[in-house]
């Protein structure tokens, strides 16, 4: 019963008339396994194991059990076998119905494609969204990915777009960034050219102070040249002076001398003659019985007593 059911329904949305014309429209796209029976097979039968196939001519969509998978595949035509294996979306039925091919059909479509399209959430630069794009060119161009393509399309521009408005931003920053450094690079040059200026101003000022310094310094130097030869000047006067009273007390030792010399003399012929007068004037007092010796010393206390 499955089987008579799933060919009746499969030429139904068929070109093909027959069996055999029918099966030879449809390419398998993919499978997805549950742990639930959330889909349900062409026939009606509820599925944990699905089996995605597309008619490339009608681009109806159909899900199929195992069973009805190995009844069909031996006509089908083969297309493609790199796909990718989440690439599916659920839809939710408990039990074996009769339903509207149509509605069906329409429904595998739409879990397809939205699983298409909610991929494209994955993808965060314009480079991941071509790759994709091509993907999907190469590799399901039996279905109609139009409207994919221009989802994709769409976020690439959003991507530019945000892309740009970023750039102008860090334009933006840049160029802010840019003003900050030119006016601390001024302010910077302007203080520059002050330290500068006060820079040159301390050297010459120091210049000026150190030749201030050299002009005093050599001024010293003159005047302590000048004092030494003062000094010596001085010096070699004192040392004349030194010998002329050197001299002079020489001088005056010698005259001295003569002077005591001729007071010696003096003094000498004096005490003479009163030694001759006092001689003859004693021996006339004493006579001659006065011994020589008692003469002599008589003479001598009347010298002490006239020079005191």
């Amino acid at each position: 019963m499955p089987i008579v059911k799933f060919e009746e329904n499969l030429i139904e949305i068929s070109q093909g008339n027959t069996w055999e014309e029918a099966t030879k429209e449809w390419a398998f796209v993919n499978c997805d396994k549950k742990d639930s029976k959330d889909n349900h097979c062409l026939c009606g039968f509820p599925l944990k194991n699905q089996y995605y196939y597309v008619n490339r001519n009608t681009n109806k969509y159909i899900c199929c059990g195992y069973g009805c998978k190995k009844h069909i595949d031996p006509y089908i035509v083969k297309v493609n076998d790199k796909r990718y294996t989440s690439d599916l979306k659920d839809i939710i039925l408990d039990e074996l119905i009769d339903y509207d091919l149509e509605a069906y059909c329409l429904a595998n479509k739409e879990r397809i494609f939205n699983k298409f399209i909610n991929n494209i959430d994955k993808y965060h630069t314009e480079e991941e969204l071509v790759e994709y794009a091509k993907y999907l060119d190469e590799y399901w161009f039996e279905l109609d990915i139009d409207d994919i393509l221009d989802k994709i399309d769409e976020k690439r521009q959003l991507l530019l777009d945000r892309e740009e408005a970023k750039k102008r931003h860090n334009e933006a920053l840049l160029l802010a960034k840019q003003k900050r450094i030119d006016a601390q690079n001024k302010k910077l040059e302007e203080e520059t050219i002050k330290h500068k200026l006060e820079y040159t101003k301390y050297i010459e000022e120091l210049a000026l102070k150190k030749r201030e310094d050299k002009m005093k310094r050599n001024k010293q130097l003159k005047e302590l040249e000048e004092y030494k030869l003062q000094y010596k000047t001085e010096k070699k006067q004192l040392e004349q002076l030194k010998e002329k009273i050197i001299l002079l007390e020489k001088q005056t030792d010698n005259t001295c001398c003569q002077a005591l010399f001729k007071c010696d003399c003096k003094y000498s012929n004096v005490v003479t003659e009163r030694r001759a007068v006092r001689r003859s004037s004693n021996e006339a007092e004493y006579g001659d019985d006065l011994d020589e010796e008692a003469l002599a010393l008589k003479m001598l206390e009347e010298e002490e007593s006239w020079i005191k």
